[in-house]
């Protein structure tokens, strides 16, 4: 081992620690590799986690930690002083071992970014005008927290070589990423914003990399079930598509949601079903092909009629949106009842009001 590595084994009796001086040197030592393989930066309240240890405990052994000097207070949380000196005590943790903490830590972080995603209201994708500016800077701080903790789960995942894993948590990543961009507008940076370039460059080096571990998940067979393969690749070709889709190139844009429809149909999850047609509906709308976008509705709602309440209600939502936007006047004024009476069978009184307020928005 490098002269340089924490050892919790070493002879302490040479260096004059014994007792209970040598038991909280090895746990400091186990601590500071611990956080290492979190990485760079970490927060107490992660490592508590991971550590499965009250917030106080876990206070105290990061503060243990501090007294190393290798590691200092930054903004909300602490940072090593270099990302050499990290990586060089993550690898001083047996292969296996490390391997099993970067799981652990990535389960931690995956649960976490459920939380963050489930305690709140859907995002939206027009302006408020009722939301305050204090609670623009919340939801902005949460939305940015929550995609930085998929990324961080979805390269422990990867690390710990459960890449069906990663490719899951890389592909919520970018769709949350479309969730909370503002709609296609401000994603496709028709003013030439350096932000929207950034935006889109980040999006495809997380694709790239999405599809990289879906393909490692598939060479090391029987690691992953085949339905649980299918479910992500249905998920990242809908993301492909939209992708796609904001850049313009409509052809490649059709070519992967058709795959994801076709996909689609061999899964018994109807959520994943609707979600891809859905997608498959909006690229033809957002290409121009009123012709192919009318066949894809009807397939659509002949799949909403036997579907959970959850997402039929979210389907029919997004469904007064769209047809507000594209379609035209005719068809609008029939489709549009349509809409609000299934809303209404269904409970979903809000998203009527919604959907009200989106056809007398299509007639101004």
């Amino acid at each position: 081992m490098d002269h340089g590595t924490v050892n919790p084994a070493m002879k302490l009796e040479n260096q004059g620690i014994t007792g209970l001086g040598a038991v909280y040197y090895n746990m400091s030592a186990a601590d500071l590799q611990t956080a290492a393989v979190v990485g760079c930066r970490f927060v107490t309240d992660l490592l508590a986690k991971v550590w499965a240890a009250p917030a106080a405990a876990a206070a105290a052994r990061v503060e243990a930690i501090r007294q190393t000097g290798l590691i200092f207070a930054e903004g909300d949380g602490w940072a090593f002083v270099s990302e050499e000196i990290a990586a060089h005590y993550a690898a001083a943790l047996a292969t296996a071992d490390r391997r099993k903490l970067h799981l652990r830590v990535a389960k931690v972080l995956r649960a976490g970014a459920a939380d963050q995603g489930g305690e709140h209201e859907p995002i939206r994708t027009h302006l408020d005008v009722t939301e305050t500016w204090s609670e623009t800077q919340r939801r902005d701080r949460r939305l940015r927290e929550e995609q930085e903790t998929l990324w961080a789960a979805a390269r422990h995942f990867a690390d710990a070589g459960q890449h069906a894993e990663a490719g899951e948590a890389a592909v919520s990543f970018l769709e949350r990423t479309f969730e909370s961009s503002g709609g296609h507008p401000y994603l496709a940076g028709r003013f030439g914003r350096r932000a929207d370039r950034e935006r889109r460059h980040r999006i495809y080096a997380v694709l790239t990399e999405a599809e990289g571990q879906l393909r490692l998940a598939r060479m090391a067979s029987g690691k992953a079930p085949a339905s649980q393969l299918v479910t992500i690749k249905v998920r990242l070709l809908n993301v492909h598509a939209r992708f796609k889709e904001v850049m313009g190139d409509f052809a490649e844009a059709r070519r992967s949601a058709d795959m994801a429809v076709d996909l689609a149909l061999y899964l018994a999850n109807s959520g994943e079903r609707l979600e891809a047609m859905r997608i498959q509906l909006e690229v033809c709308y957002a290409a121009g092909d009123a012709n192919a976008a009318r066949q894809n509705l009807v397939q659509l709602l002949s799949e909403l009629e036997g579907a959970p309440r959850h997402d039929a209600v979210r389907i029919y939502g997004w469904l007064a949106e769209a047809i507000g936007r594209w379609e035209w006047d005719g068809l609008r004024a029939r489709l549009f009842p349509f809409v609000l009476e299934r809303l209404r069978n269904l409970g979903a009184h809000r998203d009527a009001i919604k959907a009200r307020l989106e056809w007398l928005s299509s007639i101004a």
